[in-house]
């Protein structure tokens, strides 16, 4: 059950943010959903278990993290709308339309999310 909860969470999450990239026009704010998905996701899996000292524990450095490296991208990425250099060279590079390349790159990096949590999962 949890694997799917990730796997649906990961698909709305990177799809939020595929629509934040359309409004703003910044594929960087991928970055930022990077280091949430991750963030979140960790949180997911952790709330699977009781809480001990050892999963608090976890549980704040992993937010600690996320929160970090997410407002560090924000900050000096989004917030002063910069375009990092390598989407708009992968953009250039691909032959689909740019927001359907995106959308495909977001969602490969979700599922890249996706394979990192799910190997810490108990089956």
């Amino acid at each position: 059950m949890i694997i799917c909860l990730v796997f649906l969470f990961i698909l709305v999450h990177m799809s939020i943010i595929w629509f934040w990239y359309r409004m703003s026009k910044n594929p960087s704010v991928v970055d930022v959903g990077w280091a949430s998905g991750l963030t979140l996701n960790g949180l997911i899996y952790l709330s699977q278990h009781s809480l001990s000292p050892r999963t608090a524990i976890y549980g704040s450095a992993l937010l600690i993290w996320g929160l970090r490296l997410g407002g560090y991208l924000w900050w000096t990425r989004i917030s002063h709308k910069k375009i990092d250099r390598r989407y708009t060279i992968l953009s250039q590079a691909s032959h689909i339309k740019t927001p359907l390349y995106f959308f495909i790159n977001f969602h490969l990096q979700g599922l890249f999310i996706f394979i990192t949590h799910v190997t810490h999962i108990n089956l």
